[in-house]
């Protein structure tokens, strides 16, 4: 249907408009037709609690609904048996956290196509998409989620809540429809560049230095009177993740300004563009989450006569991808590099001075991620740029929501200021002609038979795991708890020869530390993967 705010908007308000799609029982509309019509409890009722789900669009720069029961956050939330209106119920679980589009848009008076659907998925769980967007795409409010534990299955009403915050004057409805079939399809946000505003030290990582917040959105300072003497590392956040998709790639660009001296020693800057839910927020100018359990590319500038490209447990790169680990590490267990390139000219040194960078990201017909990036000092004395391609299976991430900086102890700089850190999404960026041209790879058959390590590992509730057959044949794939007792079996029976996915679903398992045993063409293999709740 549509609804309508008449007179006014929302503004910067927390709760100016909530709505909700629930099952109550034991209520009666009393006074139909009239303007006294009301839903009253029917006589002897016990309760008349909702369940269902509650849509809580924000507007402006205001806060994210939230609950004091457990501090959680989020804009589409679960009612328990409880107030559609609220997030405080009991047991109510955060589906959501998207935010409105574009950034920081706000509710104004205006008519907003809306939708929701629910389906049954058959696994145990429920999809719920939904949209709530004004007619002239001045603002966005949508998406789709899992509900893993359904809080009901059917559905009596749809209620809206219009809150004292609000500047409207009227709300109409208009044209409520029911029906069954496809899922809605949920529009695409719409889409405005914007300057990252949201930095802070991650990992409590300072290596002496203090974060110092810039005048305008996109700057940021971080800065000492000596080198660091350890890693400073930042992180900014990007406002909504952001996944890379068709003709339109995820682009980062902005200038990083080096003082009292340059990154001169053999890696002692690294940045790079990653996804992470374990951050936390941002407080006293700080991350207050963990700086491990990103996924992502990094990438690794050398200078002078440097060592060579880093170590990745082996294999050696100047950039790579972080696959759930420490951003800044080529240590992770998971992590694989992606290539060699090192700075332009040949051995030429990093000084101090101010620096072009530029991150794009995008996604091939083949599903594999494109990704360009480049590092030019303004007087192009220095230059570190490449292009390449992941083509792993799946990719190490498909949406990123954060670029994040790093230097070392073993720099001369007394201060990296990071200037107009401009997020967008379009073609990819161009790099200079002398970059390297790279052809994208193909995914041939495999020669012989392969194991995979699950990822992400640790996981909750799921995780993926790859195998490969050389030819056709049986396969027997099933998953140990520490004891020996089998507690899924997660393939079983004849597989053409090719790469093949399962997902194991451990979301009724216990935390701890299981295996899984790889059969197949007389080859058994066993690996380790960890369930952390």
């Amino acid at each position: 249907g549509q609804m309508e705010l008449v007179g006014g908007g929302g503004g910067d308000a927390y709760t100016p408009l909530r709505y909700s799609l629930t099952y109550q029982d034991s209520v009666e509309l009393q006074n139909q037709y009239t303007d006294s019509a009301a839903w009253v409890a029917v006589e002897g009722a016990v309760t008349t609690n909702h369940d269902g789900y509650l849509f809580c669009p924000m507007t402006g720069m205001g806060t994210m609904s939230n609950t004091w029961r457990t501090g959680a956050s989020g804009t589409v939330w679960t009612v328990p048996a409880g107030n559609w209106v609220s997030t405080n119920n009991a047991g109510a679980v955060v589906l959501s956290a998207v935010r409105q589009a574009p950034r920081y848009a706000e509710l104004i008076a205006g008519v907003y196509d809306f939708a929701i659907s629910v389906q049954n998925m058959g696994d145990g769980t429920s999809e719920v998409r939904w949209y709530m967007v004004e007619v002239e795409n001045k603002y966005w409010f949508g998406g789709t989620a899992i509900d893993t534990d359904p809080v009901s299955d059917k559905f009596n009403g749809i209620i809206f809540g219009v809150n004292n915050d609000n500047d409207a004057t009227q709300f109409n409805v208009y044209e409520v429809m029911v029906d069954m079939g496809d899922p809605i399809e949920v529009p695409e946000a719409p889409w405005e560049p914007y300057y990252v505003d949201t930095w802070g030290i991650i990992g409590g990582r300072t290596g002496g230095w203090t974060l110092t917040p810039g005048d305008l959105a996109g700057n940021v300072t971080i800065s000492g009177d000596t080198p660091p003497t350890g890693w400073a590392t930042i992180r900014g956040e990007l406002f909504e993740p952001v996944t890379p998709k068709g003709d339109k790639a995820l682009i980062v660009t902005g200038k990083a300004e080096f003082e009292g001296g340059g990154f001169e020693a053999w890696s002692s800057f690294r940045f790079g563009i990653f996804y992470s839910e374990d951050a936390g927020k941002v407080e006293d100018n700080a991350w207050t989450g963990t700086d491990d359990f990103h996924s992502g590319y990094l990438f690794l500038p050398m200078s002078g006569e440097n060592n060579g490209p880093a170590d990745w447990l082996g294999p050696r790169g100047t950039y790579g991808a972080v696959v759930n680990g420490v951003w800044f590490s080529t240590g992770n267990g998971n992590d694989y590099p992606l290539g060699t390139e090192v700075q332009h000219p040949d051995q030429a040194v990093a000084g101090e001075g101010i620096y072009d960078f530029a991150i794009s990201v995008g996604v091939t017909d083949n599903g594999n991620n494109e990704v360009r990036f480049k590092l030019i000092k303004e007087d192009e004395a220095y230059a570190f740029a490449a292009r390449f391609y992941d083509n792993r299976d799946p990719v190490v991430t498909n949406k990123f929501n954060c670029v994040n900086f790093a230097m070392n102890k073993t720099a001369s700089t007394t201060a990296m200021n990071l200037i107009d850190v401009e997020v967008d999404y379009g073609d990819h960026i161009v790099l200079p002609a002398w970059t390297p041209v790279v052809e994208e790879p193909t995914r041939g058959m495999p020669k012989e038979y392969i194991l995979g390590q699950n990822y992400p590992n640790p996981f909750n509730p799921t995780t993926t795991i790859e195998f490969a057959l050389p030819q056709s044949g049986e396969v027997n794939l099933v998953v140990y708890d520490i004891s020996g007792r089998i507690v899924k079996e997660l393939a079983t029976g004849h597989f053409n020869a090719g790469y093949h996915q399962v997902v194991f679903d451990a979301r009724n398992l216990a935390s701890g530390v299981y295996f899984y045993k790889f059969e197949a063409g007389g080859i058994v293999d066993v690996k380790k993967l960890m369930l952390m709740k």
